[in-house]
């Protein structure tokens, strides 16, 4: 029986959210990461898109990943600020491609994910995604921009998401982790959250977010 399977509650239950004071639902967000069922809110984000040499990768791999905000530090985060309006601090993220999961040492068939779109990869699926160029042709010289055109394939991303008071926390994590020996940055990104005149959250295609989202944790 998995974790999930604890937690059904009987009848319907696709409307009833986790309640984090269960003890399944606890043990379950505190192995979860964030930005999964919630996202994580903050207004500024750095995605630093990385490299990894074999000799570090492990190790590197497991100290970055005991650092990720978890579903649960989120979840704490998130009504300490609905109570105070006090920032959730710096939100880490770490995402693996199928290099970097093999790089990990976790490779196995029982911890590898098996879907297809992950084991390819975005670039080997450049038209499956709709990545054409105007004269309809696709692929990464046509249609991504040059960062992501090496032939080496990218390992790991990782994001740094903060409010303004927490960019230092952000400048220092880099400076500590991005910048450590045996870690190539191949491209970087950073990003801010857009607003309409209501104050609502956009998407950088212009729309309103979060309208249909469903709610997986309980407000309490």
């Amino acid at each position: 029986m998995s974790i999930l399977d604890t937690l059904q509650p009987p009848g319907d239950t696709t409307t009833v959210p986790l309640d984090s004071k269960n003890p399944a639902a606890a043990a379950l967000l505190a192995d979860l990461p964030g930005n999964i069922l919630r996202p994580h809110g903050r207004t500024f984000a750095q995605l630093f898109f990385l490299r990894l040499e074999a000799a570090v990768a492990k190790a590197w791999l497991r100290d970055v990943g005991a650092l990720i905000t978890t579903a649960a530090e989120q979840s704490d985060q998130a009504k300490t600020f609905r109570n105070t309006g006090a920032s959730g601090g710096l939100f880490v993220g770490l995402y693996l491609t199928v290099d970097g999961v093999n790089l990990s040492g976790r490779g196995s068939a029982d911890v590898m994910p098996q879907d297809t779109a992950f084991k390819e990869g975005m670039p080997i699926r450049a038209s499956g995604l709709g990545d054409f160029d105007r004269k309809g042709r696709a692929g990464l010289e046509t249609c991504w921009e040059p960062a992501y055109h090496g032939k080496e394939n990218i390992h790991a991303l990782v994001l740094l998401a903060f409010d303004e008071p927490d960019r230092a926390k952000a400048d220092c994590f880099a400076a500590r982790w991005i910048a450590a020996a045996g870690v190539t940055v191949q491209a970087r990104e950073e990003g801010g959250r857009m607003f309409d005149a209501a104050g609502r959250d956009l998407e950088h295609f212009g729309y309103v977010d979060g309208i249909s989202q469903p709610q997986y944790l309980s407000p309490g």
